[in-house]
């Protein structure tokens, strides 16, 4: 669907809404008399269970939407009375969401990885979160990007340089470390050989830290992609 056809669609439904509403219940959608907040998920995003404890310890004030493509197929399992997914596969979903973009009293992107961050900052066409970011930063909205990093990790450099230049487009980052650091669920005991491809394993199911016995091996490639990725392997005692 070409942008023309998605504003015509946008439009059509806005109407349609309003229809249904009047006095103050018009007021109301115009102008987020709900406090609701949205959350913009990326393409091939891991470690959702991660950013949805987050979002559900933090933000639980909040009626939470949740748009992300196929997002009902890929996180459905994830429910909360607060909650609701928008699937960006939908055009239907997707023209709901722009025509009550408004209604929204903040805005948050999920970052996984730099590549998200070059995507806005290169204002990649076709991409949602570029036009989810912006479409927000025109009506003055607050937007923040939530990340989730090591600040001594190899990829932390990157990342702050593109912190950086998202501040400069008024887009504020949020590190939640400090959070996953807290959190048991994102840590996993390992009796067997630590090996590159367990870390990576590991980092998709948003593990930040792997316990391991006192003469356990870790292999060379497993402590490098660890740094890089910034998952602590610490030692236990038995």
């Amino acid at each position: 669907m070409d942008e023309k056809t998605l504003a015509q669609l946008v439009r059509r439904i806005l109407a349609e809404e309003l229809e249904k509403l009047n006095g103050q219940e018009k007021h109301s959608l115009l102008n987020g008399r709900k406090e609701k907040a949205l959350f913009a998920i990326p393409d091939d995003f891991f470690s959702f269970s991660v950013f949805y404890n987050y979002i559900q310890q933090e933000y639980s004030q909040y009626q939470i939407h949740i748009a992300a493509p196929n997002a009902h197929t890929l996180y459905g399992a994830y429910q909360s009375s607060n909650t609701k997914y928008i699937d960006l596969k939908n055009e239907e979903e997707k023209a709901m969401l722009y025509a009550n973009m408004l209604g929204y009293n903040r805005v948050f992107m999920m970052m996984n990885c730099p590549l998200v961050a070059k995507a806005i900052v290169e204002l990649a066409p076709n991409n949602h979160m570029v036009q989810i970011a912006f479409y927000n930063l025109s009506q003055n909205k607050p937007v923040n990007a939530i990340w989730s990093y090591q600040k001594d990790s190899t990829v932390s450099k990157e990342i702050r340089t593109y912190q950086k230049k998202l501040e400069m487009m008024g887009i504020k980052s949020i590190n939640i470390q400090e959070y996953l650091q807290n959190s048991k669920i994102n840590k996993q005991k390992s009796e067997g050989v630590i090996s590159e491809k367990m870390i990576i394993n590991a980092h998709r199911r948003g593990i930040i830290e792997i316990e391991t016995k006192q003469n356990q091996l870790v292999t060379p490639l497993a402590k490098d992609r660890a740094r890089e990725l910034g998952i602590r392997i610490t030692r236990f005692k038995e």
